[in-house]
């Protein structure tokens, strides 16, 4: 198990994958909601994804309840806002 952890932490955090319920859990609750997704990204703070939708339009996610909410900007902390920069900058400069 260590060894798996391990390889998991030398893959940058935006480019690991959800675990398999996690992404259903989004999936299932947006195709409800009838809001088609682009992608569901892995962040490096627990319980929260970034969702990209069709219109391009990103936004971070706390699947930790029973549905996912939307964590707005105004409560993101300089960390959070910071890994988004980064992110970002990585994937559309």
């Amino acid at each position: 198990m260590g060894e798996n952890k391990a390889s998991l932490t030398s893959i940058p955090h935006d480019q690991r994958p959800l675990s398999k319920h996690d992404e259903s859990f989004v999936r299932e609750y947006f195709d409800k909601e009838k809001k088609p997704i682009n992608k569901i990204i892995y962040t490096p703070f627990e319980g929260l994804c970034l969702v990209q939708f069709h219109d391009n339009k990103e936004k971070i996610f706390d699947i930790d309840g029973f549905h996912p909410e939307e964590v707005p900007y105004e409560k993101w902390d300089g960390k959070m806002k910071e890994w988004y920069d980064s992110y970002t900058r990585r994937n559309y400069e």
